[in-house]
């Protein structure tokens, strides 16, 4: 009878839960001498009658056998959780297989095809990828990569929906790149499509940053710092490393440490670190970047150059971080003068505007005469004149674009 219900239980638990968790079952019912289910119990004094024990049959067997009291041959209780575990191991390796064969999203969604290509065309583009590679190869005769290996690294880039254009400002950057960790690229592009990153971005990413030579782990850890630290939406996030790829090439703690220690040393207001976030989801990473000596001396040059209060530096940093990518004496500060001819504005009243439209002093000096140029032409010289002195911000346009910013509102 117990015999029939350990099949019982041990049948539902086999459809229920995995093999191991049948043997637990069958364990349970075997005990721990084994009686209660190879010897039959007397039905007068309910204890199990004692095996007869049968001599083994041959010299490859692996143990006696029970002769339960009707006579019936039975496994000894070595066998049969020998036999369970046999079962239990078969069933474990079935549930792996199952289980990888399933595969989780985010390895279907990095080996799915998003390239657009048929195989042909794949391999064709892949094998002019290959060889534009190879033909950038500083010193040829010390690579590793063979050209068969060069042009699978290239289909694969092409599956992941990485553009043929991407791909050769890559390998322009890296001779004979683009590098990758082979093996943890679909991962990563498969994690960074969750918080946002479009094809473009992504495109962004792999030309002008070594990223995906990096595990998905430290990619991630990047993304959720930036997230958490500066207050940012998954999709900012995105946005500000598409702008600066390169944030993700560091490591979470080192970011870190390069915002701790700009903390300690400017100590920016709740309105400065506002501004600084604003700017991240902006590309404008370079505080998070450069040495704290360094920023130090940036920041002690664009003060004077504004004629800003050294003591205040933490209200007005974050303003500041906009110019830190710029060389002070060759950038901003030849472009401040120039800004103050084309507006008549002097520095005290031009200082203030600067800081608002940093990018200002970013146009080269031919972009801003010709947007200036541009807003004469539109509105005439006098009063082209008096809108650029009471409206500077009208030269932080593209090129063709004045005629678009005439007609916002002043700001």
């Amino acid at each position: 009878m117990l015999a029939r219900r350990a099949a019982s239980a041990l049948a539902a638990a086999a459809i229920a839960r995995p093999a191991a968790a049948c043997f637990a079952v069958f364990e349970s019912f075997i005990g721990a001498g084994g009686a209660a289910i190879s010897p039959a119990a007397h039905r007068s004094g309910g204890q199990a009658a004692a095996p007869h024990r049968l001599p083994p049959t041959g010299s490859r067997s692996s143990g006696s056998l029970l002769c339960s009291p009707g006579g019936a041959l039975q496994p000894s209780t070595a066998q049969q959780l020998k036999l369970l575990r046999s079962f239990s191991r078969s069933g474990s390796l079935g549930e792996r297989q199952r289980s990888k064969g399933s595969g989780n999203s985010s390895a279907d969604c990095s080996s799915k095809d998003h390239s657009g290509r048929s195989e042909a065309q794949l391999q064709a583009a892949a094998e002019r990828l290959m060889r534009l590679s190879r033909d950038g190869l500083t010193h040829p005769e010390f690579s590793t990569n063979t050209d068969e290996s060069m042009q699978q690294r290239m289909v694969l880039l092409l599956r992941l929906g990485f553009s043929h254009t991407a791909i050769e400002k890559a390998i322009d950057r890296q001779a004979g790149g683009p590098y990758i960790a082979e093996q943890h690229v679909g991962e990563a592009v498969a994690l960074m499509r969750r918080w946002g990153f479009s094809q473009k971005q992504l495109d962004g990413v792999l030309s002008g940053s070594g990223t995906f030579t990096r595990e998905e782990a430290d990619i991630e850890a990047v993304l959720v710092w930036l997230q958490r630290e500066f207050g940012l939406q998954r999709s900012e996030v995105a946005t500000a490393c598409g702008h600066s790829p390169i944030l993700l090439e560091y490591k979470q703690a080192s970011l870190a440490a390069n915002w701790q220690a700009f903390v300690k040393e400017f100590q920016p207001t709740a309105d400065a670190r506002r501004k600084l976030a604003a700017g991240l989801r902006q590309g404008e990473a370079h505080f998070l970047r450069l040495m704290i000596d360094t920023l130090r001396h940036k920041v002690a040059q664009l003060a004077q150059l504004f004629d800003l209060d050294s003591n205040s530096t933490s209200s007005y940093v974050g303003h500041l971080a906009a110019l830190f990518r710029s060389d002070v004496d060759q950038t901003a500060r030849p472009r401040f003068l120039f800004l103050q001819q084309l507006t008549g504005r002097p520095a005290a009243s031009l200082a203030p505007i600067v800081l608002r439209y940093p990018s200002l002093l970013r146009y080269p000096e031919a972009t801003l005469q010709r947007n200036y140029d541009a807003v004469l032409a539109a509105m005439g010289p006098a009063d082209g004149r008096l809108l650029v002195q009471q409206r500077p911000s009208i030269l932080a346009a593209a090129e063709g674009r004045v005629a678009a910013n005439l007609r916002k509102p002043m700001g």
